[in-house]
């Protein structure tokens, strides 16, 4: 017979506190982002307040006034980001005569520009979408490809490169040609070979090969190329003769502190007798409450972030003498093993952190990094033998550059051992060209 009954079970379950999440976020912003957190709390908080640190040795304390922000944070003075290849695009097809449904497929068109100023889908699938015909959505596609800068609105780095040269009214003989039906030949050197096809001098061919040179592959650059990343790291590491010392950068440390002046009133009304005041004091009690947990979440994540880079400078202590070929294969686990706490810490501590060093500012992802074995029997770094791949090839020979299976044969011989394919996965996340590719002269 079936019925209910009451049975006690007991069960051991992880629960995420609203606290804890607060800590775990703060951890993972990067320096602007937590100042950002910071001023945002300061204007919440009534009771919190931040603390700024004058040349003089004093200490004050800032509310949430615009100039005092200014005065705090040195990216206010980083230079405006300019128009971008979207918005100019679109400012140049306003002044064009254009139907309503042309204007529209235009729009979107320009919408599906990449950076490089490619179109990053076919047209086949813009008339699916917009519902027009594969002839208005060529017209747009000629609208679009009509504006400034030349090149703008190529499928293909062929198109992209006739359209400059259609634009140039000064262009070199045969330059078209070349582009249109030998640009493989062009690449590879093969200039003889294009000479004889189209009856020219090889004089000719290398005027219209220096010509092509000239021109712009990734027109979209042009638009927006003076933009500069900034970057404020959060520590500074310097290189003195005893050793390093680590700094902490005051930007990505925030220096809080509960307002004197609510403590103090807040403590005076928790032992008055007046009712009319319990719910003001209620609320102030929660709210010194929360400044407190934000002070100890910033203090705690100053705390690990300087635990977690010491121990990557002591893992990583030949890069500040050797630079780049002095970094050692390193994984999160074996920072999380020198300090004792679990991977997951490790990522969120290093996730949008920068330091700087003498050899540059380096993101601390940077340092973790697989190992190749050598023939001593230790590993090296990848991004090591990614600096080596560089080097060799800046250092070749442009009539005859090196292959892929030339590079691994002698890093091989440095004692590296790596295969032809992770020489070509290296230098193609490096954004270098094959030797097919890299040849300049005939």
């Amino acid at each position: 017979m079936l019925g209910y009954q009451l049975v006690q079970d007991q069960r051991l379950k992880l629960a995420m506190t609203s606290e804890l999440q607060q800590s775990m976020h703060i951890l993972t912003l990067s320096g602007q982002e937590l100042m950002q957190y910071v001023q945002e709390q300061v204007i919440q908080n009534p009771v919190l307040e931040l603390e700024e640190h004058r040349r003089s040795g004093r200490s004050q304390t800032v509310r949430s006034t615009h100039a005092r922000r200014m005065a705090y944070d040195p990216l206010w003075h980083a230079q405006a980001a300019s128009e971008s290849l979207e918005q100019s695009v679109l400012s140049q097809l306003r002044l064009l005569e254009l139907t309503p449904d042309v204007r529209r497929t235009a729009v979107y068109l320009t919408g599906n520009l990449n950076e490089d100023g490619y179109l990053d889908i076919d047209l086949a699938d813009v008339c699916s979408v917009l519902n027009v015909s594969i002839g208005l959505a060529e017209e747009a596609l000629r609208q679009v490809q009509s504006v400034e800068p030349a090149g703008i609105g190529g499928r293909d780095l062929r198109e992209c490169l006739l359209l400059q040269i259609e634009q140039d009214s000064s262009s070199a003989l045969g330059a078209r040609e070349i582009v249109a039906h030998y640009l493989e030949d062009l690449a590879h050197g093969q200039w003889g070979a294009i000479a004889s096809s189209l009856r020219m001098s090889k004089a000719q061919v290398k005027a219209a090969a220096q010509y092509i040179q000239r021109l712009q592959p990734r027109p979209g650059q042009l638009i927006g190329a003076s933009i500069v990343p900034y970057v404020v790291p959060d520590a500074m590491v310097e290189l003195k003769t005893e050793g390093y010392m680590l700094h902490m950068h005051p930007f990505s440390s925030p220096r809080l502190a509960v307002s004197e002046l609510y403590h103090g009133w807040a403590e005076n009304q928790g032992s008055a007798v007046v009712s009319e005041l319990s719910d003001a004091s209620a609320f102030l009690q929660a709210r010194i409450k929360s400044a407190a947990w934000v002070i100890r979440c910033v203090a705690l994540r100053r705390q690990t972030l300087q635990q977690v880079m010491q121990a990557i400078l002591e893992e990583q202590i030949d890069f500040l003498t050797a630079g780049v070929k002095g970094i050692r294969p390193m994984t999160l686990a074996v920072i999380a093993s020198r300090l004792g706490i679990h991977e997951s810490t490790i990522s969120r501590a290093v996730n949008g952190k920068h330091l700087q060093t003498p050899h540059g500012v380096f993101p601390l992802k940077y340092f973790f990094s697989s190992g190749l074995p050598t023939q001593e029997g230790m590993d090296t770094s990848a991004q090591a033998v990614k600096a080596r791949i560089r080097a060799i090839i800046a250092e070749e020979n442009k009539d005859r550059p090196l292959s892929d299976q030339h590079i691994a044969d002698l890093l091989t011989k440095e004692g590296i051992q790596i295969s032809r394919r992770t020489v070509a996965k290296y230098r193609d996340g490096m954004q270098l060209l094959a030797a097919g590719y890299r040849k300049t002269k005939m």
